[in-house]
């Protein structure tokens, strides 16, 4: 009985799920009946982990802003990392990730949105052989110091990107956008303008950050871009000296708080943090 229940209240989801705009129009365009079935069933999951509305969530993103159009799309590929390392966690069949994964690409291409290749081929690359560690985990300091001497010793723009998201706590977005008229050289601060819900913040910027972005920004107009790359770029460019461990842009923001607290910091004063003093401890 409990089983028929279960039934019973998928095919009840399947049936209001199918009613999205987004959703009955993506369907419409697949070829075949057992095809719409299994590609409904797929997104129904898919969409009941992340627990978003399906029409509100897909957005037409060459419409929106430079800022939201890079907001939207780090939500997107954050919320499939996300969705596929449950589903190694359950132990589901690679084959069976494969499936799912794939149909989940299809459904955003044919929405217009472009992930990053990266995404894909990391999802590729890991889904081989044995089961790899994906969830992301703060990183110790000698990790850190590690990655950045292999940063360093490569390329110096790569090494002040890092530096900047460890030292700093910043987003991957608000780095892409972070521009010359953002730093405050005599307040030692940054500002952040419209960070997460569209908030605007200053954070401290220490001497030794400083000093090496005051040198990186040369001759930079106020308007211009610090570093004029894409989210996805500063991905690869983590994923590039990651080691061993599976790291992205926004564990050093967790490793930021963990190595405050490591240093003895207490979680309220890490949450509003602007002492430029806490940065001189790491």
């Amino acid at each position: 009985m409990a089983n028929f229940k279960d039934m019973r209240k998928q095919r009840e989801a399947g049936k209001k799920f199918e009613q999205h705009k987004i959703i009955k129009k993506f369907l419409s365009s697949l070829p075949n009946k057992g095809s719409k079935s299994l590609y409904k069933s797929v997104l129904l999951k898919y969409f009941m982990f992340i627990d978003k509305n399906p029409d509100e969530y897909v957005k037409d993103i060459r419409k929106l802003e430079n800022g939201d159009r890079i907001d939207a799309l780090d939500q997107y590929e954050n919320d499939i990392i996300s969705y596929w390392s449950k589903l190694m966690d359950k132990n589901v069949p690679p084959g069976s990730i494969s499936t799912r994964i794939g149909i989940i690409r299809v459904f955003f291409r044919d929405n217009n949105i472009q992930i990053s290749s990266n995404i894909w081929a990391m999802i590729r690359k890991r889904g081989k052989g044995t089961r790899a560690v994906t969830k992301e985990i703060p990183v110790t300091q000698q990790m850190i110091k590690e990655i950045l001497n292999r940063a360093r010793n490569n390329n110096r723009r790569n090494y002040l990107i890092i530096l900047l998201m460890w030292r700093t706590g910043m987003r991957n977005s608000e780095v892409v956008k972070l521009k010359k008229q953002d730093i405050n050289f005599e307040e030692e601060r940054i500002m952040i303008h419209q960070g997460k819900g569209r908030k605007d913040r200053w954070i401290p910027l220490d001497t030794v950050l400083g000093d090496l972005l005051a040198y990186h920004m040369g001759n930079m107009v106020l308007e211009e871009r610090l570093f004029p790359i894409t989210t996805a770029q500063v991905r690869n460019i983590v994923h590039k000296y990651q080691g061993c461990e599976y790291i992205k842009p926004h564990t050093f923001r967790h490793s930021f708080a963990t190595h405050l607290l490591e240093s003895g910091y207490d979680i309220r004063t890490i949450k509003n943090y602007r002492d430029i003093k806490m940065w001189r401890q790491l």
